[in-house]
């Protein structure tokens, strides 16, 4: 778990409030639950949807912004204006499961780093405009002629020789139907650089 020792201050402090402002229940507003450490906007409205059904609010975390961005339902700069976004269209059912299905979806397919463009569903059906399914080679073929002796020692011969330049560059899902995503096989999984503390 990250940061837990700062989730484990969170814990404690959240106990004390709640036993001492709440009367030991946990409140049932957007309002009292972001006011508790640790709990920002998307807890919150998670919080609401599951433990009281009410749907005040879409729970936006990095893969929700990140996704609904690459897709281009916006373009936004932080998770609250995806969640304002959201909300200004997407259908109030749908509210609960949008984080549920985009946060999972971001954690196995749609890596922050390393895509799985090649697994997704949505790139081989050219539903996603930001896919990266294959590989394109532009090849350019150099040819130049080339005089050599003959083994013998007497003759010339005139030899062809050829040089094949290859210039690779991403394509887009759009630009390729039922294309098979194999730049990764065969090669070690992409390790995450440490972060400096």
């Amino acid at each position: 778990m990250g940061f837990h020792n700062l989730k484990t201050k969170y814990i404690k402090q959240t106990a004390e409030i709640l036993r001492d402002k709440w009367n030991s229940d946990i409140p049932d507003t957007i309002e009292g639950l972001v006011s508790l450490p640790g709990v920002g906007p998307k807890m919150g409205y998670l919080t609401l949807s599951a433990a009281w059904g009410r749907h005040e609010g879409i729970g936006v975390d990095v893969h929700v912004h990140r996704i609904t961005n690459l897709w281009g339902w916006h373009k936004t700069q932080n998770p609250e204006q995806t969640r304002a976004a959201l909300e200004s269209w997407l259908p109030k059912d749908k509210w609960h499961d949008i984080n549920n299905l985009l946060v999972g979806f971001g954690q196995t397919i749609c890596l922050p780093v390393g895509r799985k463009c090649g697994d997704c569903k949505l790139a081989d059906r050219g539903l996603c405009p930001s896919a990266v399914v294959a590989k394109k080679t532009k090849v350019k073929k150099e040819e130049a002629v080339v005089k050599v002796e003959a083994p013998n020692g007497d003759e010339e011969a005139a030899v062809k020789e050829e040089t094949v330049v290859a210039d690779v560059g991403e394509i887009k899902a759009e630009d390729v139907e039922g294309a098979i995503d194999i730049e990764d096989i065969g090669q070690p999984p992409r390790k995450r650089a440490q972060r400096k503390k």
